[in-house]
């Protein structure tokens, strides 16, 4: 995407549950509520950068 972003952690916001890395298990609620995704994660973060103001990276 070319596109340069600086994550930045708060640590007054972290929970003790946080943990690095977390994976959702979309089937869990999928299968409780009938919720699926409509579009493939490459093409919602695609949408996401899209939507940020324009700054070239460099």
């Amino acid at each position: 995407m070319k596109v340069d972003i600086e994550i930045v952690e708060d640590k007054a916001r972290l929970r003790r549950v946080d943990r690095a890395t977390q994976l959702a298990k979309v089937d869990k609620i999928g299968n409780r509520v009938g919720w699926s995704a409509k579009i493939e994660l490459p093409a919602a973060v695609a949408d996401i950068v899209r939507g940020f103001p324009s700054k070239k990276a460099g």
